[in-house]
């Protein structure tokens, strides 16, 4: 039966350091990013009217930015310079309109957060999710083919790759006469 595993601590770690840097200047994205695919709302922390950083303030009342879910004194925490910055709900608008956002940026958090916070109430289906479905198709043709993809070294894993557009595959004998080699060829 195909599934999804955990991904290994040491890239986990890495991920979720990436992510967290995410609240030093790209915390707009990730906030638009949660807040397009998640039921929630966008929360700031704010001075006047400047929107120092954002996050989201889930149904259930947790509240996520780049350091995943953190309470309310974290989430000001590390912006609370003067006492007259207050947590406060924003808008996509604002957000948009301060210059800093963009839509690569937003699908790049989109992402990440889908692999690190797969139990979050997501609006579209998953990168796991469909790769999943995909390995429960790939397993049902491999049985019936009798033909079974893997690695030729135990410790190199084979990797599914993002659809680029206009690939085919190739194979090759291994030395042994007995399996094959496969990759995707890039055309053009």
């Amino acid at each position: 039966m195909a599934e999804i595993t955990e991904m290994d601590r040491m890239a986990k770690e890495t991920l979720e350091n990436s992510m967290a840097v995410s609240i030093y200047g790209n915390c707009y994205d990730l906030a638009l990013a949660l807040h397009r695919d998640i039921d929630c709302k966008l929360i700031g922390v704010t001075d006047g009217e400047t929107i120092v950083h954002a996050g989201v303030l889930l149904p259930d009342g947790k509240i996520y930015d780049g350091r995943g879910e953190i309470t309310a004194e974290e989430f000001l925490r590390p912006f609370k310079a003067e006492n007259r910055r207050v947590v406060a709900g924003v808008t996509e608008e604002a957000l948009i309109a301060s210059g800093k956002v963009s839509e690569y940026k937003i699908e790049f958090y989109l992402c990440r957060a889908r692999i690190l916070w797969p139990d979050l109430p997501w609006k579209t289906k998953t990168k796991s999710a469909e790769i999943l479905d995909f390995l429960e198709e790939l397993e049902e043709l491999c049985k019936r083919h009798k033909v079974w993809i893997r690695s030729s070294l135990s410790s190199a894993k084979p990797v599914l790759c993002e659809y680029q557009g206009d690939e085919s595959y190739f194979a090759e004998p291994c030395i042994d006469g007995i399996n094959f080699l496969f990759d995707r060829a890039l055309s053009g």
